[in-house]
Formats: structure tokens, sequence, C-alpha cells
């Protein structure tokens, strides 16, 4: 039996979402991965391995996303504040348990998805600092 797999999904941030994040100052430490030029401009991308030079560009995988973006934030100038990160096929959300939110963010792809909470997470001073410049 023979079969045509064609995927087109995307492994992780391209060149523009990974620029977004180093703009946004997430250190490019936390990347697992990276876009690589083979020296002849041509672009791959790889794991993150002790040979990365400085012409590599950061790139993180949706699930290393999904790991920079807190479980839980709490807001200290009210009481019985916690949203906690809901992802559904369409959206993330942070939401409280009676469905109130704070922020959600409906980008058509999942990785703009990710990108977009993690530039609001930094501006609002819910990202862990370790992960900043």
């Amino acid at each position: 039996m023979e079969t045509n797999f064609n995927f087109k999904s995307q492994i992780c941030t391209d060149k523009n979402q990974s620029e977004h994040l180093l703009a946004l100052g997430l250190k490019k430490e936390t990347a697992d991965m990276c876009h690589r030029t083979n020296g002849m401009g041509i672009y791959f991308t790889t794991a993150i391995d002790p040979l990365c030079n400085p012409n590599d560009i950061p790139a993180w995988s949706l699930h290393r996303l999904i790991e920079l973006m807190p479980e839980s934030i709490h807001l200290d100038s009210f009481a019985n504040t916690h949203y906690y990160r809901t992802l559904l096929p369409s959206k993330i959300i942070y939401m409280k348990y009676d469905h109130t939110w704070i922020w959600q963010s409906d980008k058509q792809n999942d990785f703009d998805k990710c990108v977009d909470t993690i530039e609001w997470l930094i501006k609002e001073g819910h990202c862990n600092k370790e992960y900043l410049e």
C-alpha cells in the first residue's frame, strides 16, 4: 500500500514570528529550534545543538511556546483573581472558572495565537522574567 502524505504543518515559528519574539525581549536561549543557512542562502530548520552559529535565527516549537506561557496569572490588585490559560482549537484564553476572561487571542494560525499571547504577557508583566533579556 502506497501512501502519499503531504503535510504542510508548521513545525516552529517562522523567521518573522521569531524576530518578533526577539524584539519583544525573549531570550534566544528559550528557543528549542533554529533556522540555519547552509552557506548558500538557503534556510532550513533544525533542533538547537551546540553547533549553533551567529547566523542562526532562533525558533520555537509550538510546545515550547506553550511552555513559555504561565498556566495561570494573578492580578495582585484584586482578591481571587486567578486567570487560567485555556487552549481551545480556535483561541487561547486566560479566564477564571466563572468564564470571565482577561485575555484572548483568536488569530488564525496557532503560532500567531501563541506569539500574540506571549506579547500580551510580556507587556502586562506576566511573563517569567528569566525568559527576558
